[in-house]
């Protein structure tokens, strides 16, 4: 809208203004001296029109301006969600980021925002962040305390010191290392400690008939798996004792094998117990965890016997009555504290006159006898005369005399 003034002359509060001349009363009238006729002017003033906010709209008068203006906005994505600001706020979207709204010299919104620079650390130390902080910190070296004992393992030895320090472990008796598991213990880059794990061990055993009363030792373990070869490094005859009684001998002897065969599962098994029949309380390596390799020649073997001297039936006795004979085939070996001897000539010869039958009548020497030997095996095919009132149904003692008279031989045999 405009209002209008006319006189002879344009003058405003005291002050003369010619044609052509426009001025402001106020902040939103303007107005102008302009010659109507000759000789008359004219003063003309309008007022200016704003026009409506934008629905809602934060209004911002300013000094130099009639109409007010829309204010610009402070916003930012922060938690999750956009966030208006006001002039003065302050805000942190992040723990290095700090931001503020200001108005500039134009009256406008005006958002800022400034990353935190952080000093540099040196190269030696390790960086620490703490909650809250932007900034790492330096709290030098990790330390960590290395204990020298484990569940079921103790410390054999110690290398180094402080950050640099490790021990090197064994379990227990009756224990070993979990498959995986490192023998040492250590701290690690972030200064935690690194120990090894034992767990319980059990041993099973078999042997594998090679001659007379000499095995090769077969091994498996609580850990699953089959049957496999042991080592002979350690392989004492401490141990060989005891398996063979474990197998039902009175004694054990430990002896290196050759075998074609590869595949090793143990290494380095030891039974400090002597009555450990059970292998309760041994402690054994797994060969894939052994740092040295065994050779073909290096096959963990044992001799099981049950006397210094023995002699050792192969399978059973063949037995047959006739009228007037008993016939006997069989065959035999002689074990000297469990390794074979010579049954064909020196002080174990096996001579005729060594067997003798005994029944509940009578005893009869053999009469007939006739040895073969092959590879420290003797077969034996004797005949005897039938003892008088002898039934086919009567069972006899076969007796072999050995070296001294605890050293004889006798098993029953009945007719089949």
């Amino acid at each position: 809208s405009g209002i209008n003034a006319e006189s002879e002359e344009c003058v405003f509060n005291g002050k003369r203004y010619e044609i052509g001349d426009t001025w402001k009363p106020e902040l939103c009238a303007t107005c102008s001296c302009v010659e109507e006729r000759e000789g008359q002017r004219k003063q003309i003033c309008r007022m200016e029109s704003c026009a409506a906010p934008a629905e809602g709209c934060e209004l911002v008068y300013s000094k130099d301006s009639c109409c007010p203006k829309c204010q610009e906005q402070c916003e930012m994505y922060v938690g999750g969600e956009t966030r208006i600001f006001q002039p003065g706020d302050e805000w942190q979207p992040d723990q290095c980021t700090f931001c503020s709204c200001i108005l500039d010299d134009a009256e406008k919104k005006l958002q800022i925002c400034a990353i935190m620079d952080c000093a540099a650390l040196e190269d030696s130390c390790v960086p620490v962040y703490n909650p809250g902080e932007c900034c790492p910190v330096c709290e030098g070296p990790p330390t960590c305390d290395l204990s020298p004992h484990i569940e079921h393992g103790s410390a054999v030895s110690k290398s180094g010191a402080g950050q640099d320090a490790s021990y090197t472990f064994q379990c227990d008796q009756g224990y070993w290392f979990k498959k995986e598991s490192q023998q040492t213990a250590f701290c690690n880059k972030l200064g935690e400690t690194v120990y090894p794990e034992c767990e319980k061990l059990s041993i099973k055993t078999r042997l594998v008939d090679l001659a007379p009363g000499k095995y090769l030792l077969e091994m498996s373990s609580s850990a699953g798996g089959g049957y496999g070869l042991l080592c002979d490094d350690g392989w004492s005859d401490r141990e060989a004792a005891l398996i063979c009684q474990q197998h039902g001998y009175n004694f054990g002897r430990a002896v290196s094998l050759e075998s074609d065969r590869e595949d090793f599962l143990f290494t380095q098994l030891s039974c400090p117990r002597e009555n450990d029949v059970l292998l309760q309380h041994c402690s054994v390596t797994r060969y894939s965890e052994a740092k040295l390799n065994c050779q073909y020649n290096e096959v963990a073997g044992l001799f099981c016997y049950n006397s210094a001297f023995e002699y050792r039936i192969k399978d059973n006795i063949g037995a047959s009555w006739s009228k007037r004979a008993i016939s006997l085939y069989f065959e035999v070996s002689g074990l000297k504290y469990g390794k074979p001897v010579d049954l064909k000539r020196g002080t174990f010869r096996l001579n005729p006159i060594n067997f003798s039958v005994t029944t509940e009548k009578s005893t009869s020497n053999a009469t007939k006898a006739r040895i073969k030997y092959k590879d420290g095996v003797a077969t034996v095919r004797m005949k005897l005369k039938k003892p008088q009132n002898f039934e086919d149904s009567d069972c006899i003692t076969l007796k072999i005399r050995g070296p001294s008279n605890k050293y004889d031989y006798q098993t029953e045999v009945c007719n089949n």
